[in-house]
């Protein structure tokens, strides 16, 4: 439930979510069901657990704060900060299955061992 809380954004329905699921597992800790009409502060009193979502906030701002106290040239700071190196080609990125487009640019790309594709027929498949 707490996986990657600290890149998850919060919405309202995530947060409604978590809350959802940890009163369902905290109300089988207990030996409470809804039918027994015991609120959620008392089963939360009971178990002495705070609230999910303020912990994972907490969590959040204690990776951020890790984070930033990182090197510049370390990775999950180049990543936070969404500078990443270099630049991307132009355009839209080659289909998957088949290679598109003019002829010629077939012909370039079957002449290059990394850049060309397979078809449907090479991997034993009907088109």
């Amino acid at each position: 439930m707490t996986y990657g809380t600290e890149v998850r954004e919060d919405t309202n329905q995530t947060k409604q979510m978590l809350r959802v699921a940890e009163m369902k597992t905290l109300r089988t800790i207990v030996g409470k069901t809804r039918r027994d009409r015991v609120g959620n502060i008392d089963v939360k009193e009971q178990c002495g657990i705070q609230d999910i979502v303020r912990w994972g906030r907490q969590h959040k701002r204690q990776w951020y704060n890790r984070i930033r106290r990182m090197d510049e040239n370390r990775l999950p700071r180049i990543v936070l900060e969404n500078n990443p190196p270099g630049s991307r080609p132009p355009g839209r990125p080659l289909k998957g299955g088949k290679i598109v487009g003019n002829p010629p640019l077939r012909k370039r790309c079957r002449d290059i061992p990394f850049l060309r594709m397979k078809t449907f027929a090479e991997f034993g498949c009907k088109e």
